[in-house]
C-alpha cells in the first residue's frame, strides 16, 4: 500500500489500477478519483503528486507482478512532498519516502522515475534484507545504494523500455548540472563522486572496480555508501547488458548480458541472504546461489553473475576459484584450479585438439594436445557454494600457428643523425611463446622474441625497401616450431607525405585525430578512404575504424584503462602511428 499526504490532498494507492483515494491532512478518506485534477491544470504541486502518483503505481506493478514482491506482507509506505535541502530520501523507521517540492527552482525534476523508485527500493532492502538496513555504512551502506540504483532503473526500463543514454544514467531528469550529483551505470568514472584524501569536497567520479581508481576507504558520505555502489552499478551494467574489457586491475573480463528482468529478479532474491555488515562478497555469494536457486545449478544466468562479480574484482568467500592454465598446450602440460574449497569435488570438461591424460577430481590434471587448434578448458567445483562452472580457459592445441601478416609501422620523428627507426609487428597469437625475427637491410635493436621489434637502417629520404622474415616458436614446452613466414620487399614511404595529431593528448574521455600533410607540394585527398586501429599498452587491438573520409575522426577512451596506446593510420599508400596517452 502507497499513501501520498499533502497540503493540498493526497492520494492512496492501494490496487493495480490507474485510480486512488483522496485523503484530507488528517488522513481522513475524502473521496474516490480515477485519476483526475479539480481543474485540470497539472501544474505545480498537482503535477509533482500526479508524476509520484503515476510513478509509483506503476513500480508497485513492476515488482509484484515482475518481481513476486508481495507489498501487503509489509505494510504500507507513506510517501510525502516536502521541502528538503536533498533531492529525496526514505526513512525506515516510518516507511516513508519524503522527496522534494522545488529543486534549485525546478518544478517535478525530484519525482523522476529512477528517483522515486530508488527509494521505494530503500524500502524493499528493509523490507526484505535480513539486517543488511542495519549496517548503513561502508560496503554494507554502498551495496544498499547500489541495490536502489539497480531497482529504480529496472522500474524505469520495464516502463520506457531501454534506452542507453536514459537507462544507464540515474537522475538524467533531474535539472542539475553538476555531473557529481548524478550516476552512471556503464561508465562509473564519468559520474557520481568520491573524496581525496582527508577532503570533505566531493571529486567527480566514481569506482567500477573493486578497490580500484576512485574507490573510497574514509569516513565521508557514511564511509563512501554513494561512492562505491558505483562497483555495483556497473556490475550490474555488465549483467544484464554484457561486454568485455580490463578492469583497472588489468584484468581481461567478458560477460555475457541475461537482460535487466532477470538480474533485477536475481538481486532481489539475492536479499534474504544478506545479513548485517554484509560486504560485497558476500553480495557475489548470495546473488550466485540466487541465480542457481531461479534458473538452476551451473546455468548460464548463474555463471554470468559470477563473471560479472570477477570483471569489478569481487571475490567471494569460497567461490573466487580460477583455472590456472599456459596459453597453449602441448604434451603432459599440467592445469590446476587455484583457491579450491576444502572438500570440493572437481568435473573437468574440455573442447577439441586436447586429451586429459588424469583422472577426474584431479588437481592439477593434465592435458595433451592431440591435433592443432583453438580449444578450451573447462571445470565444474561442487562445494558448500553449490556447483559452479569456472568461466573455460581458451588455449592453443599443439603446433604454434604460422603469421600470415607482418605489419610495418612508420615512426615519423624517429630519425637520429644519419639513421632512421622502423617498428614491425605480428598480431600476437596465445600458440606462440615467443617469435625469431631475422632482418635483411637493417639492425634489430629492440623487441627480439616478442612480437613488436624495432629496427635500425640508414637514414632513407625516399621509400625504403626492406627484406626480412620472421620464425615462430612456442617456448620449450615441446609443441614445435611452426613454419617460418617471410615476407620480402615491402615498401614504407619516406617522411614526405602526413602525419598524425591529437586534440588533447593526453585524453580522460575522447580525442580527435587529425590527418595533416607536411609537403607544400601533397595535399589531403578529402575522398580518399582511409582506416585506423588503436592498439592497448598491451599491443591488443583495442578499436579499428575502415572507410574513413576527410581528415579528422574521433576516439573515444572513456573506460579505457591508463597508459599509452599506439595509433596506426593507413592514409592511400602510407602507414602513420603515433602515441595517444589516456588518462583517468
Amino acid at each position: 500500500m502507497i499513501i501520498f499526504y499533502g497540503k493540498k490532498y493526497g492520494l492512496k494507492y492501494d490496487y493495480l489500477n490507474s485510480g486512488g483515494s483522496g485523503y484530507d491532512d488528517n488522513g481522513n478518506l475524502a473521496y474516490i478519483c480515477p485519476w483526475w485534477e479539480n481543474d485540470n491544470n497539472w501544474t505545480g504541486a498537482d503535477r509533482i503528486y500526479a508524476t509520484a502518483f503515476w510513478t509509483l503505481q506503476k513500480a508497485q506493478y513492476f515488482f509484484k507482478n515482475i518481481i513476486y514482491f508481495d507489498y501487503t506482507q509489509f505494510g504500507q509506505v507513506n510517501v510525502q512532498l516536502d521541502t528538503l535541502d536533498i533531492l529525496a530520501e526514505y526513512n525506515r523507521d516510518i516507511k516513508e519516502i519524503r522527496y522534494s517540492r522545488t529543486k534549485d527552482g525546478v518544478w517535478n525534476s525530484p519525482a523522476s522515475i529512477d528517483l522515486l523508485c530508488h527509494e521505494y527500493g530503500h524500502h524493499i532492502i528493509s523490507s526484505v534484507s535480513n539486517g543488511l538496513d542495519d549496517s548503513y555504512y561502508m560496503e554494507p551502506g554502498a551495496i544498499n545504494e547500489g541495490y536502489a540504483d539497480i531497482f529504480g532503473k529496472s522500474v524505469q526500463n520495464y516502463i520506457e523500455g531501454y534506452n542507453e543514454t536514459r537507462i544507464e544514467t540515474m537522475g538524467e531528469d533531474v535539472v542539475i548540472s553538476d555531473s557529481r550529483l548524478k550516476r552512471s551505470c556503464n561508465n562509473p568514472n564519468s559520474m557520481g563522486y568520491h573524496f581525496v584524501g582527508s577532503s570533505s569536497t566531493p571529486v567527480l567520479g566514481q569506482p567500477d572496480t573493486y578497490s580500484g581508481v576512485y574507490w573510497y576507504d574514509g569516513y565521508h558520505d557514511e564511509g563512501g555508501v554513494h561512492v562505491n555502489s558505483g562497483v555495483i552499478n556497473f556490475w550490474f551494467y555488465l549483467l544484464s547488458k554484457g561486454g568485455s574489457g580490463y578492469n583497472d586491475f588489468n584484468d581481461y573480463y567478458e560477460v555475457s548480458g541475461i537482460g535487466i528482468e532477470k538480474g533485477a529478479k536475481i538481486v532481489y532474491n539475492s536479499l534474504p541472504l544478506l545479513l548485517f555488515e554484509a560486504e560485497f562478497t558476500d553480495a557475489r555469494n548470495a546473488t550466485i546461489i540466487a541465480a542457481e536457486n531461479l534458473y538452476g545449478i551451473g546455468s548460464n544466468e548463474s555463471q554470468q553473475v559470477l563473471n560479472a562479480w570477477e570483471a569489478v574484482a569481487v571475490d567471494g568467500n569460497c567461490l573466487s576459484s580460477e583455472i590456472v592454465a599456459p596459453d597453449f598446450i602441448c604434451s603432459g602440460t599440467s592445469v590446476s584450479i587455484n583457491n579450491l574449497p576444502d572438500g570440493a569435488t572437481i568435473e573437468w570438461n574440455n573442447g577439441s585438439y586436447i586429451l586429459r591424460t588424469s583422472p577426474q577430481d584431479s588437481n592439477p590434471c593434465t592435458f595433451t594436445a592431440i591435433g592443432s587448434g583453438n580449444s578450451w578448458i573447462e571445470a565444474t567445483i561442487n562445494s558448500d557454494c553449490g556447483n559452479v562452472t569456472l568461466p573455460k580457459k581458451y588455449v592453443w592445441a599443439g603446433m604454434p600457428v604460422t603469421p600470415t601478416e607482418i605489419i610495418p609501422f612508420w615512426n615519423n620523428g624517429m630519425e637520429f643523425g644519419n639513421d632512421s627507426y622502423y617498428d614491425f609487428r605480428v598480431n600476437p597469437h596465445p600458440s606462440v611463446s615467443y617469435y625469431t625475427w631475422d632482418v635483411d637491410g637493417g639492425t634489430i635493436i629492440s623487441g627480439q622474441g616478442t612480437h613488436w621489434i624495432t629496427v635500425k637502417t640508414q637514414k632513407i629520404t625516399g621509400n625504403f625497401n626492406v627484406n626480412f622474415s620472421v620464425g615462430v616458436r612456442a617456448g620449450n614446452l615441446g609443441c614445435g616450431e611452426s613454419s617460418r613466414f617471410v615476407r620480402t620487399g615491402w615498401v614504407i614511404p619516406g617522411t614526405g607525405g602526413a602525419t598524425m595529431a591529437f586534440t588533447p593528448n593526453p585524453t580522460t574521455g575522447e580525442t580527435t585525430l587529425t590527418i595533416e600533410t607536411v609537403s607544400e607540394e601533397k595535399t589531403f585527398d578529402e575522398t580518399a578512404p582511409w582506416e585506423l586501429e588503436v592498439y592497448s599498452p598491451m599491443q591488443a587491438l583495442k578499436t579499428k575504424k575502415t572507410r574513413l573520409k576527410g581528415k579528422s575522426t574521433t576516439i573515444q577512451t572513456a573506460g579505457w584503462t591508463e597508459g599509452v596506446y599506439t595509433v596506426r593510420v593507413k592514409y592511400q599508400d602510407e602507414i602513420l602511428t603515433g602515441k595517444l596517452v589516456v588518462k583517468r
